[in-house]
């Protein structure tokens, strides 16, 4: 599963991950993030948004606190 979603992450930039019922999904998500090295956007319900720039081209931008 860490292969999928690294690869996803060099395609994609940002995607979203479903969790089936873990025990404990903030822990899951966190771990999930630092495995194939992405920021944790977000956790809604049981899927897990993750970010990780393009090393080349990334092509979303991020904005900044007072943009």
């Amino acid at each position: 599963m860490i292969g999928a979603i690294d690869v996803a992450l060099g395609d994609h930039e940002l995607i979203k991950v479903r969790l089936r019922q873990p025990e404990d999904k903030r822990a899951t998500a966190a771990k999930l993030a630092q495995a194939v090295g992405a920021a944790l956007c977000g956790l809604v319900g049981h899927t897990v948004i993750l970010y990780r720039p393009d090393r080349k081209e990334p092509r979303i931008e991020i904005p900044t606190r007072g943009q």
